[in-house]
């Protein structure tokens, strides 16, 4: 599967009129942010859920491109830009941290923010919920908390490359983050979209709020140890009868990830059993040949265009 790598026209001019609200939960004023585009044409009537990966900062430049590439390929035609609520990129409440590391589920994390999905999804007509790497982990336990009437909303579901997804990378994480760093600098470097490589290099938090909740050195570790945990099929089990069964849920594959054995036969059977075990569920499965989990640096406009390709019925539910 190949998707484009061309950034859309009037990006930059989008960019410029996000404005972004800080969100007071129980982990911390900030730990949860709302974007609106003051640029879009009207309402839409539509909220992302936006899940990044570990740490990130949405108000960082890597951030907020990130967030307009998703913003725009989610709102279709007509230049309405939709709202995104991003999810914390981190436990960031102790008791919250060590458990989630502990047990590997996410769930303790879903419970603290819903109260604010709650809240923010109340006001929106439809949801399209979308998670990279550590967000990818967040994502079904967030579903799985939600009310029936906010779960009923949903209308998309992608989730890319959630660390050990189907097996416990355990110590193997440390090494495995490292090389994808690697790939990081590789994909930034040789990025043809001059925005994001200015993004990625350098010092990634210029321009951003440096007063967001920020994690401590426990909590990572701690973040860590919950990513090398499998407790991502667990949390999908309890989400996913939550989810209307038009719904499509895809689950992106980079072959070469580092931190999942994303190999065809792999990958294939993982959703397969899934798809056994919720066979009203449209489950889909997404395989990128010959990138690596990091593939998305340098590169927003590949987890954006994630939505366009959710049709493409790789597996699960015919």
């Amino acid at each position: 599967m190949s998707l484009g790598l061309e950034p859309y026209g009037g990006r930059e001019r989008d960019m410029g009129n996000l404005r972004q609200i800080k969100v007071a939960s129980e982990l911390g004023k900030g730990a949860m942010m709302l974007t609106h585009f003051e640029s879009s044409t009207s309402d839409s009537g539509r909220l992302v859920l936006y899940g990044a990966g570990a740490w990130g900062n949405p108000t960082a430049p890597a951030g907020k491109l990130e967030i307009t590439e998703i913003a725009h390929q989610a709102g279709g035609s007509g230049g309405v830009m939709p709202d995104v609520l991003t999810l914390p990129t981190s436990t960031h409440k102790p008791s919250v941290a060590k458990e989630v590391a502990r047990t590997g589920s996410f769930m303790p994390l879903g419970e603290a923010i819903a109260p604010v999905i709650e809240r923010y999804a109340h006001d929106y007509d439809d949801i399209v919920v979308l998670g990279n790497s550590f967000g990818g982990r967040v994502i079904p336990a967030s579903i799985a908390m939600m009310s029936d009437r906010n779960a009923a909303k949903l209308s998309e579901v992608v989730i890319f490359d959630p660390p050990s997804n189907h097996e416990q990378l355990g110590w193997r994480i440390v090494p495995a983050q490292a090389r994808e760093i690697g790939h990081q600098k590789q994909y930034t470097t040789q990025s043809q979209d001059k925005v994001a490589q200015d993004a990625w290099i350098g010092d990634m938090l210029r321009k951003a709020d440096k007063t967001l909740p920020t994690a401590s050195p426990l909590t990572m570790v701690r973040d860590i140890a919950a990513m090398a945990k499998p407790g991502f099929q667990d949390d999908l089990d309890e989400a996913l009868p939550k989810v209307p069964h038009d719904t499509p849920v895809t689950l992106f594959a980079p072959e070469l990830s580092e931190l999942n054995d994303n190999t065809s036969r792999k990958v294939n059977d993982f959703v397969e059993r899934l798809s056994s075990d919720h066979p009203e569920s449209d489950l889909r499965l997404a395989e990128l040949g010959g990138t690596t989990h990091n593939i998305l640096a340098g590169h927003p406009d590949i987890f954006a265009r994630a939505l366009g390709y959710g049709a493409i019925t790789f597996s699960g539910r015919k």
